[in-house]
């Protein structure tokens, strides 16, 4: 495993997380798509809303869980265990289903990638195909694939190629290598999924912003993606 990705704190697995809101009245796919649609777009400025790619699949997210569970993902962190637990019920799934594992893993993936740039901000890159995405952070440098991420959650395991591990800038990678190894590590299970890289990616941030301008941000031009 790259030592950017080193196991970080063990993770919640409470589904009841708060964060979770059940749909009162109006339960059908069209109420849960407008929903879901609203969501992504009711953020304070600046938030940019994401490609419309990324909005139909984060939206389809939704839908899968609440549809399992009957609660509304709302794009917070504290929606991550929920849908860990909708990982862990899949993984049998996608072993018996294979061609499910591309829908699941880019609609999961953009969910993930939008709960990124809600708490930190941010840019998506989505040239070439889904292997070759990027979120850029706005408010320090730091960079991933939330697809590569969902892969590797659906998988179990490391999946090369898909670039899950954070980009850094090289003058702060070691520092930043250095905290996160230095992090209890926690079960392989637990490890992909995603609360725990949640967790490893607020430690990076979390050093980062201590030496980063308060003014500071980062966009597009700034990643080499």
């Amino acid at each position: 495993m790259n030592a950017s990705e080193e196991k970080p704190n063990e993770a919640t697995d409470d589904i009841a997380a708060p964060g979770l809101v059940p749909i009162e009245g109006d339960d059908s796919e069209e109420a849960v798509e407008a929903v879901a649609d609203e969501l992504l777009l009711a953020m304070d400025e600046p938030y940019v809303p994401p490609p419309n790619e990324v909005a139909d699949l984060a939206s389809a997210a939704v839908r899968f869980v609440h549809g399992k569970y009957g609660v509304l993902l709302d794009f917070t962190s504290d929606t991550l265990p929920h849908v860990d637990q909708y990982v862990r019920d899949a993984r049998n799934e996608v072993v018996r289903l294979p061609e499910s594992f591309s829908v699941l893993e880019r609609s999961l993936g953009a969910y993930f990638g939008e709960v990124l740039r809600r708490t930190w901000g941010g840019v998506w890159h989505l040239d070439g195909g889904p292997e070759e995405w990027r979120v850029g952070l706005a408010r320090v440098y730091l960079a991933t694939n939330p697809i590569g991420i969902a892969k590797e959650a659906l998988a179990s395991d490391d999946v090369p190629g898909w670039g899950a591990h954070l980009v850094l800038d090289p003058s702060e990678k070691d520092e930043i290598e250095a905290r996160l190894a230095a992090l209890p590590e926690v079960e392989a299970d637990e490890y992909y999924l995603f609360s725990t890289r949640f967790d490893a990616i607020a430690c990076a941030v979390a050093a980062l912003l201590a030496k980063t301008e308060v003014s500071v941000r980062f966009d597009a031009e700034d990643y080499d993606f």
